[in-house]
This record gives structure tokens, sequence and C-alpha cells, in this order.
């Protein structure tokens, strides 16, 4: 309600429409913070990395050859995603050098610029670990601004 009464409130400012139907709505506030508590539980993540790591719903050779490519790249992503508050955007703008290995945690500049220490559990470490050494190993032709992305994308512009 609040986004069309701004609007409205714009284009009756403007002169471009007779009178703002919503001044005269009660505005009503909630200061009720709503918890969402529909997590995965430990069963069903384990059954979605599993569609990831076991091909699921792969069907022609084209899309095999493709997740085979990038699939371990998706588990780690869903991996850190799933056991830490990351957002996709903080998690694909991340560099090589904010993984710390031997103290188990990342690195993360948040939302705000501010950046924060995330510890990680032993099985993201060591999956991140193996996920650094293949990526070294398998990418090629990295743009020289691109060589420290954890991440990049299948077209290496991001």
């Amino acid at each position: 309600m609040a986004a069309l009464s701004k609007f409205f409130s714009y284009l009756s400012k403007r002169k471009l429409i007779i009178c703002d139907v919503t001044a005269d709505v009660e505005k009503i506030k909630l200061n009720v913070k709503v918890k969402i508590n529909n997590r995965l539980i430990p069963e069903e993540l384990d059954c979605f990395f599993a569609t990831i790591l076991e091909d699921v719903g792969i069907e022609k050779e084209r899309q095999f050859k493709f997740h085979q490519r990038l699939k371990f790249r998706g588990y780690i992503m869903t991996l850190i995603m799933a056991y830490n508050d990351i957002r996709i955007s903080e998690l694909v703008q991340m560099n090589i050098d904010e993984v710390h290995i031997d103290k188990r945690v990342l690195i993360i500049t948040r939302k705000g610029g501010n950046e924060q220490s995330i510890p990680l559990p032993d099985r993201i470490m060591e999956t991140l670990s193996d996920y650094i050494i293949m990526k070294h190993k398998q990418v090629k032709d990295i743009p020289k601004k691109k060589e420290n992305a954890l991440f990049l994308s299948p077209s290496k512009k991001n």
C-alpha cells in the first residue's frame, strides 16, 4: 500500500492526475516482525545436494556436458548458502583471498560495505578447498581482473 500511496502522491503533485485516491485511505502500521521458519531439514538438504551431484533430470548429452562443467561450482555455492546467512550477490562477488582455510572462515563484504567474518563447518571448508584446487586446474583464459574471483560465471564475466 505504501508504494501505491507514494506513486499516487507523486502523480498528484505533478498534476498528472486530478486527485490522489490513496490520500483518504487509513494507513495501518504493523510493528510485528515475521520470522520465517520454513528451512530445510538435514535430510532434505542432503537430497537437494544429491540432486545436484548425481545429475538428476539431465537427459541430453549437451545438458550433461554443461552440468559436468558447472556442477561442483553449483554444489559448493548452494552448500555455503544453505549453512550461512549469505546473499547470492555477496557470494558471487567473493575472491579467493577472502577464504581463510587455516582459520575456517570466509570474509564477506555485506550489502552496506561492511566486512564480516563467517565461520564455516568442516564439511564446507574441505569441499571449498577442493573446489579452489580444482578451479585452478580447470579454468583457462581467465580475464586478468577476474583471476582472484572465487566463482566465475560460465561466460567468465563475473
